[in-house]
């Protein structure tokens, strides 16, 4: 592999060199020539200051070092020619760039990476990041700047919100709101949070984590409140039961929030028919909810589940507060036959 040459430096007037090469086959020849980025036929993606992105090939990632072989990387996405070196990078390359180590050249190209202006090359980052699910990532989104990137891609191309697994775990309501605005949810790392989570703080671009939805989320919510005076003969008669549907489960108006009637709920159109706002500390209720006291019985001890406890939808927590108070709800109709016929018949 290596080429031992024997120097004359006797005057001579020949232009050029001439090499007289002996034993050499053709199998040796295509060898040699797959050693150097010139003869091996690789497709170039993008050029920019550090080097140059290459379609990988042959289910193998080849790094070049000023267009010589220096190494293989079976996981890497692309394969580089690494144009511009560094000191570091200089120290370390022997003569025939041969057991180049990772560490020698990962600097520069997470470099010619983050220098990637290409659609293709975007893309192909892109489609790295769902891939984390099946666990047959390429080893470049193993480096934090370039999964980083390929987020930040990510989140300028689709409406993505970004969940870490605990966060999935601990706000599974979240995650619910989540997708039903259309968003998709996407699993990354503590360790790719933090990283982006660090962007934002320092002014850098502001991708939607789980924390930046809630305030996107809470931000979506408009008001436009119903003086209950107001309200039609129906609806009043409905909303006057709100101290005998708290009864069922043990509460007086005195012990919960102020319940405030609004023809608005959020900006987005979703079924949303109630909320515990701790902000104006209040349960908003639809006003369509009065159109049936089932519908408003039904959301206004959802709500107050949310604001007695503290409980989020879709945890053991929640749905113990609301096994409660069917257990309470079926107790207090029970015990009065009279109350009981008219909740059954829907009639106030």
């Amino acid at each position: 592999m290596t080429l031992h040459v024997e120097y004359d430096d006797s005057p001579n007037e020949m232009h050029g060199t001439e090499f007289v090469l002996h034993g050499v086959t053709d199998s040796d020849m295509e060898k040699s020539k797959s050693l150097f980025l010139k003869f091996a036929g690789e497709e170039t993606l993008e050029t920019n200051a550090y080097g140059q992105i290459l379609r990988r090939k042959e289910n193998i990632g080849r790094v070049y070092i000023l267009g010589v072989l220096a190494s293989e990387e079976p996981n890497f996405l692309f394969s580089y020619n690494i144009t511009s070196l560094t000191d570091f990078m200089k120290k370390r390359l022997n003569r025939e760039r041969l057991n180049v180590g990772r560490t020698t050249y990962s600097d520069r190209v997470k470099s010619i990476l983050k220098s990637a202006k290409s659609k293709v090359v975007e893309d192909m980052l892109i489609e790295q990041i769902e891939k984390r699910a099946k666990g047959d990532q390429c080893d470049e989104m193993a480096w934090i700047e370039i999964s980083q990137m390929a987020l930040n891609l990510m989140h300028q191309r689709d409406s993505v919100v970004y969940f870490t697994e605990q966060d999935i775990q601990s706000y599974p309501n979240i995650l619910d709101n989540a997708r039903r605005d259309g968003y998709k949810v996407v699993i990354i790392t503590e360790q790719q949070k933090s990283k982006l989570e660090a962007q934002i703080g320092t002014g850098g671009p502001e991708v939607r984590t789980r924390e930046v939805y809630v305030r996107e989320y809470n931000a979506s919510f408009k008001y436009k409140f119903v003086d209950i005076q107001r309200l039609t003969q129906e609806e009043r008669h409905i909303y006057e039961c709100t101290p005998k549907i708290l009864a069922l489960v043990g509460l007086t108006l005195d012990r919960v929030p102020p319940i405030r009637i609004s023809e608005t709920m959020r900006i987005t159109d979703d079924n949303t028919e109630g909320v515990w706002d701790p902000s104006i500390h209040a349960i908003v209720i639809k006003r369509s909810s009065l159109s049936s006291l089932v519908c408003y019985a039904a959301t206004l001890l959802h709500e107050v589940g949310h604001a007695m406890t503290g409980a989020v939808d879709g945890t053991r927590e929640f749905e113990r507060v609301l096994t409660d108070y069917l257990g309470q709800t079926s107790k207090a109709a029970i015990s009065n036959g009279v109350w009981w016929k008219r909740w059954l018949s829907g009639s106030p």
